[in-house]
């Protein structure tokens, strides 16, 4: 297919299954007209989402519009330099016309030992934490920058509609100490503050804005989520108790990613929220006082 040079092009790293935020984030690039370009960890879980693209019920047309799928393990030099040295400019340049990116979806954050309470974490884990979950995103704003630089404005774009984005996915606990997030809180914190540092850097770096925020979605049932948080459904009823709006949905925060990537021109550096309100919260629920 010959990718039309007029229709923008989206990066989603960390696909891993059609309950993971990263599979809804491609739905909705989708629905939006974007190409995609996504990752997966490994081979395995790559032929995994092939097979369920091929069993899903994208609308017509839509499956043409993802041009690739690829390996990309962030803790492996090798696949980052394959992926972003070798199949990404590939197939950026491949296309009647050589495309560029507009926007890159980091969904990665990763473990081993998330079960471990804080205070008996090994100083491995709290590092391989920190590698994946927060270190990966520097990485990967590093090897993009090239690629989000890669296109100029067309004439009518004004300087902020020009402006091209990196998206990552962060939680409450990145500020909140929650019982069962152990160390992901710190990892969290930590990519919080790069992205803060990131907006800045590429600021400086870029003829035009390259935006760097993140998403904290509310406790979502995805598969890793599920059976790695201790106490996870209780997160989850707490939530829908003290909310405002009750927890949010897969589509929700899918929904909110695209608009901080695509169209919150003015937004960068930051930290949102899209939990039904739950950060907003203190004490007892309206429910417990009656």
């Amino acid at each position: 297919m010959a990718a039309s040079t007029s229709r923008k092009v989206v990066l989603i790293m960390g696909i891993a299954n059609q309950k993971s935020i990263a599979w809804s984030c491609m739905e909705k690039f989708l629905q939006k007209d974007w190409y995609v370009i996504y990752t997966v960890q490994n081979e395995k879980i790559g032929s995994q989402v092939e097979a369920m693209l091929k069993r899903s019920s994208f609308p017509d047309g839509h499956q043409n519009s993802i041009l690739g799928g690829y390996s990309c393990d962030v803790t492996d030099r090798a696949s980052m330099d394959q992926f972003f040295h070798r199949s990404l400019p590939d197939t950026l340049q491949q296309q009647s016309q050589p495309l560029s990116l507009h926007a890159v979806i980091h969904s990665l954050a990763f473990a081993s030992n998330l079960k471990t309470p804080l205070l008996e974490t090994t100083k491995h884990s709290f590092l391989e934490a920190h590698e994946i979950s927060s270190y990966s995103l520097i990485e990967v704003a590093r090897e993009s920058l090239p690629f989000l630089r890669n296109q100029t404005c067309s004439d009518g774009e004004n300087y902020t509609e020009c402006s091209r984005s990196i998206t990552t996915l962060s939680y409450l606990g990145a500020t909140h100490a929650i019982p069962g997030y152990n160390v992901m809180g710190p990892a969290k914190a930590s990519l919080e503050s790069v992205v803060r540092g990131l907006a800045v850097d590429l600021r400086e770096r870029s003829s035009y804005p390259i935006r760097v925020n993140a998403v904290r979605a509310g406790p979502l049932p995805t598969i890793s989520s599920k059976g790695g948080i201790t106490g996870f459904d209780l997160m989850r009823r707490d939530v829908e108790n003290k909310s405002p709006l009750g927890n949010v949905t897969l589509r929700q925060v899918a929904d909110s990613i695209y608009h901080v990537a695509a169209e919150a021109h003015g937004m960068t550096g930051q930290s949102i929220n899209i939990d039904g309100g739950y950060s907003i919260v203190a004490g007892p629920s309206m429910g417990d006082l009656l």
